[in-house]
């Protein structure tokens, strides 16, 4: 905004120069040197006292874009080129001396629609313009060099290779601005250069409404890295990304990528050395740029870093942080906006916006990418976690995609993609295991508590990875891919033990077992019996293995707090069903209950018989499961027989292949080993429980007519 004094000056400058005789002050006045665009211009009103005021004025529009200011050729006398302010030098003056009414400029067959550009910068200037042979056409931006400058200066040189440049782009993506015309003059013709372009209704570094939206700003960089893929593509990287060089066209705000006037050209380098070393604004520009772009330094991951700061500088309203410090608390948007969704861009900068240029994304494609990573963690309400963008997708973002995919509707390729998430599942859940074996340099061997804590933690962690693709699968009731899934993650529980499997039989079988029980238990949930029954029969291939594990110490009873414990916590599984997450244990306890009625129902009746004889023998195999312990899974089928009577007939068929009152036959039955077991079970671990309290023997008996 301009003072008083210099709007005033402003006004008289104007007068002067379109020769307003009638002005109420003494006007300065205008001389006007045939065949240049300048003008002397003198006031008799300019004392030795006020020429530096006034000259403080001037020079406040000459920044201002409004003039330039030439030469001081006396005590009162200024020269300065007038064209900047929209005036065209008249080289025939009127009868009386005075210039005539100054006309709009016209280049070619474009005519300006007024008598100033709407945007200088310090080398050039945007006019707004019209095709003079279509009048109805909209309206376009001229961009032509602000001054005369030698044809061999650098600032000629890089407005020829920036037109020529948007020449070779033409058609290469609808992210990058098109050239409409242009005009490169011969070499006996002075005129300048300019080139003509759609007119933008407004650039991103205007957009200030987009501050602290984040999604909307991940969407435009988005579209802007897509555009620079297309340039990276034909060897051309811009070097000056930023808010200011990305324009807004349509009412959605479409953005494209302009000014390649400081592009280097990997294939050929048409600028000498000096020219070819100018870099972008130093708020934006990589840091291997700065005091020189030289060949061997400009890479793709220049722009993937001035990209990164364009992002940030939109969505915090403006400013950007100095150079890459992005993680000074006074650059923290989480908490400036009180959005949690904005620690996304902190992960972002990380992988953006480093002075190593080996520590960032090293493609624009790969910037891409992760930029849609990003925006789909926004929209699905994925939390931040730090370092979430250095590494492939995180379980959580797994478990989003495979939503995702079956959202998409059936297909040859959504089934594919399917599957390769499986395998992904699989394997970054093997590289977790092989992770903390190399941690240990290959030696397995848990002499302490910590080692076994830290064996869980790990075990969880893999765990976690399993969840990702397994629960969606339930969600959606996909019988084949789970069934595949399920086989796949208790594989390692199954495996011979031995020092040379300590990684699996430490991690892997744990977090297969952790991963089953988690399925399971969301399949009884979501009443997927026929899944939930894929979970059962895993169990009843070994109970043993599926039940001790060596970083519980082999401790029964610590088996099903570790597993409610690692699900309550678990941020994958807390996705999936957030008020199963808060109370697993009930659920976890029903896979429990049914693994053992399923065991009991099949097992060998001689060998029964030995055990109800003799319980303490070593060679029965005692087939309680974690959950069996806390007794929660007889309330639950208690309730189920005497309140649901669907879900009972279900449950009996889909997963004991029984009708209802063989089922009910069937715990009856049951009903003295599965007593016998559990007093068995108690004494071993030393839960001296009194099952008559810890069972509703009455409501058992009315059920079934079993005898606890």
């Amino acid at each position: 905004m301009l003072e008083p004094v210099q709007q005033e000056l402003l006004a008289s400058l104007v007068k002067a120069a379109r020769s307003v005789p009638d002005t109420d002050r003494v006007p300065f006045m205008v001389t006007r040197q045939l065949g240049k665009r300048s003008a002397d211009v003198s006031h008799p009103g300019l004392s030795n006292q006020t020429i530096d005021a006034y000259a403080g004025d001037l020079g406040v529009l000459e920044k201002a874009g409004l003039i330039n200011i030439g030469h001081r050729s006396g005590p009162t006398t200024f020269g300065f080129d007038i064209s900047p302010a929209g005036f065209r030098h008249i080289e025939n003056p009127t009868s009386s001396g005075n210039p005539e009414p100054l006309a709009p400029r016209q280049w070619g067959k474009w005519v300006g629609t007024s008598i100033k550009p709407f945007t200088t910068s310090r080398m050039s200037a945007l006019w707004r313009v019209r095709d003079r042979a279509e009048p109805r056409a909209p309206d376009c931006a001229l961009k032509e060099m602000r001054y005369e400058k030698a044809r061999g200066s650098a600032a000629y040189s890089r407005f020829i290779r920036e037109i020529t440049t948007l020449s070779e782009l033409k058609d290469q993506h609808p992210g990058i601005v098109q050239v409409v015309d242009y005009t490169v003059p011969a070499e006996d013709d002075n005129s300048r250069p300019y080139y003509v372009m759609p007119l933008a209704e407004s650039a991103l570094d205007r957009a200030k409404a987009m501050k602290g939206h984040l999604e909307h700003v991940l969407q435009i960089g988005i579209e802007v890295a897509d555009a620079l893929v297309a340039a990276h593509a034909v060897g051309i990287v811009h070097r000056d990304v930023k808010p200011a060089n990305i324009l807004l066209f349509g009412d959605e705000l479409k953005p494209v990528v302009c000014d390649f006037g400081i592009c280097f050209l990997q294939e050929q380098d048409r600028l000498t050395r000096a020219e070819a070393d100018t870099v972008g604004t130093d708020d934006f520009v990589a840091p291997e740029l700065l005091g020189g772009g030289q060949s061997d330094k400009v890479t793709p991951a220049a722009d993937v870093y001035s990209l990164g700061k364009t992002i940030f500088a939109v969505v915090q309203g403006g400013n950007v942080f100095p150079r890459e410090r992005f993680d000074d608390p006074r650059f923290d948007l989480a908490a400036q906006f009180n959005d949690a969704r904005l620690g996304h861009l902190r992960g972002l900068m990380e992988v953006m916006v480093t002075e190593d240029p080996s520590q960032r994304l090293q493609t624009m494609a790969h910037a891409r990418e992760v930029l849609q990573r990003a925006l789909e963690n926004v929209r699905t309400g994925v939390s931040y976690q730090p370092g979430l963008y250095r590494g492939k997708h995180s379980p959580v973002e797994r478990l989003a995609g495979i939503r995702r995919l079956f959202e998409a509707g059936p297909s040859t390729d959504r089934n594919d993609a399917i599957q390769r998430e499986l395998s992904g599942a699989i394997d970054a859940s093997n590289a977790c295991a092989m992770e903390y074996e190399t941690r240990n340099q290959g030696s397995l061997r848990l002499y302490n508590n910590r080692k076994s804590d830290e064996a869980a933690g790990v075990a969880a962690s893999c765990a976690e990875h399993l969840m990702s693709a397994g629960l969606p699968l339930v969600e959606k009731d996909a019988r084949d891919e789970f069934e595949e899934w399920l086989m796949l993650t208790v594989e390692p529980v199954f495996r011979a033990d031995g020092y040379q499997h300590a990684v699996n039989r430490l991690v892997l079988a744990p977090s297969g077992v952790l991963a089953a029980y988690a399925a399971g238990a969301l399949a009884w949930k979501r009443r997927r019996l026929d899944l939930f029954r894929l979970v059962v029969d895993q169990y009843l291939r070994a109970p043993s293995r599926w039940i001790h594990h060596e970083i519980l110490g082999g401790n029964t009873t610590a088996l099903h707090p570790w597993l409610a414990t690692a699900l309550t916590s678990s941020p994958t599984f807390q996705r999936a069903d957030t008020a199963l997450a808060a109370q697993p244990g009930p659920a976890l306890s029903f896979v429990s209950g049914m693994a053992v009625l399923k065991f009991l129902q099949t097992a060998d009746a001689e060998r029964m018989g030995a055990f109800l004889a003799a319980p303490t023998e070593p060679d029965f195999p005692i087939p309680f499961a974690p959950g069996l312990l806390d007794f929660g899974w007889t309330a639950e089928l208690l309730e189920v027989g005497t309140v649901r009577p669907p879900l009972e007939r279900d449950l009996a068929k889909l997963v004991f292949d029984m009708s209802v009152p063989e089922f009910r036959a069937l715990c009856k039955r049951l009903t003295v080993p599965l007593a016998a077991t559990l007093h068995e079970a108690c004494a071993r671990v030393g839960m001296f429980k009194d099952l008559q309290m810890a069972v509703d023997r009455k409501r058992w008996a009315d059920w079934c007519g079993g005898q606890f």
